[in-house]
């Protein structure tokens, strides 16, 4: 699975997200949204904070499931 982000540290002022309508890295200042997809830096955050709560999630439910 491609990341939603990348590990390469943008330059200061800007943002990056791996393009799926170019299937690159893009970059872009802060504010502005990916003019190929639309994407913005904002959403970006949202969506790693849900992926974050979703491992905690499935975290615990392991750990139920070990206690029961």
């Amino acid at each position: 699975m491609t990341p939603f982000y990348t590990k390469i540290p943008p330059k200061e002022n800007w943002w990056q997200h791996y393009c799926h309508a170019q299937q690159d890295i893009m970059s872009f200042e802060k504010g502005v949204e990916c003019d190929w997809c639309g994407m913005t830096e904002e959403t970006i955050k949202k969506n790693k904070e849900t992926i974050d709560r979703m491992k905690q999630y499935e975290e615990w439910r392991n750990d139920e499931r070990k206690t029961n």
